[in-house]
């Protein structure tokens, strides 16, 4: 939303360090804190300070209705409102729905709901643009797998844009994700909701998902990459001035990065479904 809405591109940068956002601090699943970031590399390492400040510029209440809107209703406390501890798991939501809902990084930013039959009818959101669904696809995506090495990766296993979590006193662990033909989601947990001690997300949950990923079928093409659309803006900037490589001195440019911009429109933009 917040790429549609124009505040940011790709390489926007972001602070990551102590910030109190009236009375609500903050801090990350390491505990340590990284300093000045770009977008790109804070939604990479799930950092919580950036994402709480995006947050409260897109508005709590909207963010939870965008996704309502497109088949996540968040579950709060009986009379509690969207805040901003929302986007750090002060929620809850069902895996089913944000499997449909993830499904739009793959589906030119439509969410579904899940179906379990073809006869179930097919119920479809506009979640966010085209142009900010293939940019955060290309980001989650661009995270290795645990333990991969580029230069022995063959390519013969799909590339999968994944994310995980684990909730407070972990109590969930769960990784979302998906390909171009696919979306998967597993969750890791007692039924009763007692904690799993030192089994978090990406420990627990990501490497079933990943296994079940490379166990489903594959077609030719499935690897390739999606075409840009043509609502995405492209230019080469400098770190950590943000100034395009042609407007930036080579001195004050120390290092080179692609920005990705969606072009401002918002799935609120978009035709409903």
């Amino acid at each position: 939303m917040a790429l549609d809405d124009g505040l940011i591109h790709s390489e926007s940068l972001l602070v990551d360090a102590p910030q109190d956002f009236g009375g609500y601090r903050p801090g990350n699943f390491g505990e340590a804190f990284n300093g000045p970031v770009g977008a790109a590399t804070a939604l990479r390492l799930s950092l919580n300070v950036p994402a709480v400040d995006l947050l409260d510029r897109v508005g709590p209440a909207r963010f939870a209705a965008r996704l309502d809107h497109a088949g996540v209703p968040l579950r709060f406390p009986r009379g509690a409102r969207p805040n901003l501890a929302l986007i750090l798991g002060g929620t809850g939501a069902r895996l089913e729905d944000l499997v449909g809902a993830f499904a739009a990084f793959q589906r030119d930013g439509v969410a579904a709901q899940v179906r379990y039959t073809p006869q179930q009818p097919l119920v479809e959101r506009h979640l966010l643009s085209p142009g900010a669904a293939w940019i955060v696809r290309g980001i989650l995506q661009s995270a290795p797998r645990p333990g991969q090495v580029a230069a022995l990766d063959t390519g013969a296993r799909p590339p999968v844009a994944w994310k995980t979590g684990t909730s407070f006193g972990f109590r969930d662990a769960w990784a979302v994700g998906g390909t171009r033909r696919y979306s998967v989601g597993v969750w890791v947990g007692r039924p009763d909701g007692t904690p799993l001690p030192g089994q978090y997300g990406a420990l627990t949950a990501l490497p079933l998902l990943l296994e079940t990923v490379d166990s489903l079928p594959r077609a030719p093409g499935d690897a390739d990459p999606k075409p840009r659309p043509a609502s995405v803006d492209a230019v080469d900037v400098c770190w950590p001035l943000g100034r395009a490589v042609a407007d930036t001195p080579e001195a004050l440019c120390q290092r080179r990065f692609q920005r990705l911009a969606a072009g401002g429109r918002g799935a609120a933009d978009l035709p409903r479904t």
